[in-house]
């Protein structure tokens, strides 16, 4: 498998997930994490690739694939594993850590800026986490805040 191929993996991933359509999303991760040599390249596509894990309730497995990319320094200099961890407290109903989390990564000083849809993603995910804990007042500041990063 070429690198290229597993950057198709996960943008496909993540459009499958947005469409929520997890189990293709799964599906197609282990299809192509079965293909040569494919395991070797995935330690700069494991957080991002996390979703497909968390988009069908694997929760245990994604944390450790969060952990082991969270110990891995980011290629571009942008890492993509706080925000997915994020997204797997949300899912795993830890709201309270979910927000902590989520504004964490937004204070941090980023060598390079954040992609719209990371930026959104995050807003989105503060908004659930807030709305959650019933801080509506916060979640709404969230909500206003992505709608803005548009």
């Amino acid at each position: 498998m070429q690198p290229s191929a597993l950057v198709a993996t996960a943008q496909t991933v993540l459009a499958l997930d947005m469409l929520g359509r997890h189990a293709e999303a799964y599906e197609l991760l282990c299809t192509d994490l079965a293909c040569d040599g494919a395991k070797g390249m995935m330690s700069s596509f494991r957080a991002r690739l996390s979703t497909a894990l968390i988009g069908v309730c694997r929760l245990d497995e994604a944390e450790q694939w969060l952990t082991i990319a969270a110990q891995q320094p980011p290629k571009d200099g942008y890492a993509v594993a706080p925000l997915m961890f994020v997204r797997l407290r949300c899912a795993q109903q830890r709201y309270a850590e979910a927000r902590e989390l989520a504004e964490a990564e937004l204070d941090r000083v980023l060598q390079h800026s954040r992609s719209a849809y990371d930026e959104v993603t995050l807003l989105d995910l503060l908004r659930t986490a807030c709305e959650a804990l019933g801080d509506n007042a916060a979640a709404q500041r969230a909500a206003e805040a992505a709608r803005e990063a548009y």
